[in-house]
């Protein structure tokens, strides 16, 4: 038997020489899953058996390369021994008896039908996201990382479904007035935090769907120095469109991961097989033109971050698209390095360019009402010893003046002081605006 320097193909996949087109597709998708590189992680020999699998299955998927590979490699023709033909010209004998039987052809085969190409070219483009980057190791860390966050939360008392404004603040949420005050690192934090377990739910599917596959396109770092940068805009936009909400969650990266996937498309359109180019542009404008006007129709939604998470995402996507296949992995780290750099000095001057002074009303309204309780405390004691004839009228008429009318005074000429507050305001700053009119006049004694 004649031997080869690789492994028979056959053997590869598992089947026998007379398995159709269709045993050896089975077989090839059952391998292929087994092997994989993501189920896989860091396995060198697991890699290899998936290429070699692939290997096999493109010659034996073929009719012509698999008759080829049957006439050079097939058990029926093989060198003759030492002494067994004597001199004689083999050539000159019918074909031995035990040479291989040609496969059947493809139309003498209807329920076998050959790949169609289109799956052929999927099939293609596949193996080229996989080997230019095998593990979408970043997509699921991120996810671990939302979801542990969330769990920590709610285990430290945070509400599971409609978590407190000031819960949120506390745990790093973009705040306006604290952001802007010199707490940027919330730029950060609110990436991560999510308002209810229904919108860390629809967060991570998203993520789910389209993280690895960005983060093929991309290469690992640059995967991850995109989602970075993608949510650090979005709360960026966020504070600075309107810095009097409180913003939280994934979204604004999220989006930014849309974004360079347009970019992608664009830059690789020709390595993309079409009919996937057409899924995948209908897809990702579908998505955002409906999160955008759902945004825009509903209150609540921040779509100052999910647009500026979508337009980082696309410049950054551009810069960060690299052929499949192609160039070494510390180009792509280097060039992920530079994109970081440069994001970072962008993001550094759109925090100095941003308006600042947002009034804290939450920490000015949280005063107020310890002020207010006082107040009332030191009224109702006064009233009570006037009752029991603690106090005359003129020793009443002093307290009240000192301790309740100066308490109020100092309330409403504090909150007067307050600037910038929007005029379409939220419930909190409407009520700043009724303490400034609600100032009582001190108590006087008749004379």
């Amino acid at each position: 038997m004649a031997s080869s320097a690789k492994r028979d193909y056959y053997e590869i996949l598992g089947v026998s020489r007379k398995a159709s087109p269709e045993e050896v597709h089975h077989a090839y998708r059952r391998l292929a899953k087994q092997y994989h590189p993501d189920r896989n992680p860091r396995n060198k020999q697991a890699e290899e058996k998936f290429k070699e699998c692939g290997e096999a299955y493109e010659v034996l998927r073929d009719p012509e390369r698999r008759r080829c590979y049957d006439q050079l490699c097939g058990e029926g023709i093989s060198a003759p021994e030492p002494g067994s033909a004597s001199g004689e010209d083999i050539s000159s004998h019918e074909e031995p008896a035990a040479a291989p039987e040609p496969p059947v052809a493809a139309h003498e085969q209807p329920d076998a039908p050959a790949e169609p190409e289109e799956a052929r070219q999927l099939r293609a483009f596949h193996q080229a996201l996989v080997a230019a980057t095998p593990h979408a190791c970043f997509s699921w860390a991120l996810m671990a990382v939302n979801a542990g966050l969330f769990a920590v939360m709610v285990a430290c008392g945070v509400g599971l479904l409609d978590p407190d404004t000031d819960q949120l603040i506390a745990w790093g949420a973009d705040y306006g007035p604290r952001t802007l005050a010199g707490q940027w690192w919330r730029l950060l934090t609110a990436t991560f935090i999510h308002i209810g377990i229904i919108h860390l739910a629809l967060n991570m599917w998203a993520l789910w769907n389209v993280g690895p596959f960005v983060e093929r396109l991309l290469g690992n770092a640059g995967f991850l120095v995109l989602y970075l940068l993608a949510g650090l805009f979005g709360s960026l936009a966020s504070v600075a469109w309107n810095p009097y909400i409180v913003s939280a969650g994934a979204s604004g990266a999220i989006f930014g991961l849309f974004g360079a996937l347009v970019a992608g498309l664009i830059r690789q359109r020709r390595q993309i097989p079409v009919n996937a180019l057409a899924r995948l542009w209908k897809s990702t404008l579908a998505f955002v033109a409906f999160n955008v006007i759902y945004g825009v129709s509903h209150p609540g939604i921040d779509n100052a971050a999910h647009l500026g998470g979508l337009f980082t995402g696309f410049l950054a996507g551009l810069a960060l698209a690299r052929p499949l296949g192609a160039g070494p992995r510390p180009a792509a780290w280097k060039r992920a390095a530079l994109v970081a750099a440069a994001g970072a000095a962008l993001l550094g001057a759109g925090a100095a360019a941003v308006p600042k002074g947002a009034v804290d009303y939450r920490r000015e309204l949280g005063w107020f009402s310890q002020e207010e309780s006082k107040a009332i405390e030191a009224y109702n004691s006064a009233m009570d010893r006037a009752r029991s004839k603690q106090l005359g009228s003129r020793e009443l008429a002093d307290v009240l003046d000192k301790e309740v009318a100066a308490r109020w005074r100092e309330m409403h000429r504090r909150v007067s002081a307050l600037r910038g507050l929007p005029r379409k305001a939220p419930v909190r700053h409407r009520q700043v605006r009724r303490v400034r009119g609600s100032a009582p006049e001190g108590h006087r004694s008749p004379d």
